[in-house]
């Protein structure tokens, strides 16, 4: 799993820097029960990827993760990649069969709103948000799943946009995922589909 982990050298750009690794908390294929099973919106959406995290986790063999940070002048932009390897080739496939049908439903969408609603005692009342679909900047290798969001925000007539993005794929026995935050103007394409080419032919030279 480690030697398919991206490294600074392999992100476009300067200012780049590893900020974390193999820290698993709160990975969208995370097999810890979650607190969002108790809201509504998120109930479908966590306990189907948490059920198929458990189911792979016995085959699971090795793990890695690594997370980058690079500084710009609004909020600049973070990436997280994570891979992991498992004895059977079916196990990975299944795990993203499940998580391309959670991450691409309307459930996933309306956990994130909610999860944002949920926070509002964090967000002063006079900020004001709205979450809409995006544009991803690339496809998931291997006929995975890509999904992207745009999360507006206003306050005192200030407005400012977020953009996230999540790439998840299998390929053979290993599985891959790619999250990228930021503001949509410090988001370079180049570098998402870096992220995201990097990893898949890293992987692939592992294996």
């Amino acid at each position: 799993a480690n030697a398919a982990m991206l490294v600074v050298a392999d992100l476009p750009g300067t200012t780049w820097r590893q900020t974390a690794t193999d820290e698993f908390g709160g990975s969208l294929l995370d097999t810890q029960d979650s607190d969002l099973e108790q809201t509504p919106a998120c109930n479908a959406y966590v306990k189907k990827i948490t059920d198929a995290a458990k189911k792979a986790q016995e085959s699971l063999i090795g793990r890695a993760s690594r997370s980058f940070q690079q500084e710009g002048d609004l909020f600049g932009v973070s990436i997280d990649a994570e891979v992991g390897v498992y004895k059977d080739s079916k196990v990975a496939t299944a795990l993203i069969s499940e998580a391309k049908g959670a991450f691409g439903s309307k459930d996933f969408e309306n956990c994130f709103r909610e999860v944002i609603k949920g926070n509002e005692g964090e967000i002063p009342d006079e900020v004001k948000f709205d979450l809409k679909a995006g544009k991803a900047a690339t496809s998931a290798p291997h006929g995975g799943v890509a999904q992207a969001f745009d999360i507006s925000l206003s306050s005192a007539g200030v407005n400012f946009t977020l953009h996230a993005e999540l790439y998840a794929w299998a390929d053979k026995n290993a599985t891959a995922l790619i999250t990228v935050f930021g503001s949509p103007e410090e988001i370079k394409a180049e570098v998402v589909k870096a992220a995201v080419e990097k990893t898949d032919q890293k992987l692939s030279k592992a294996q």
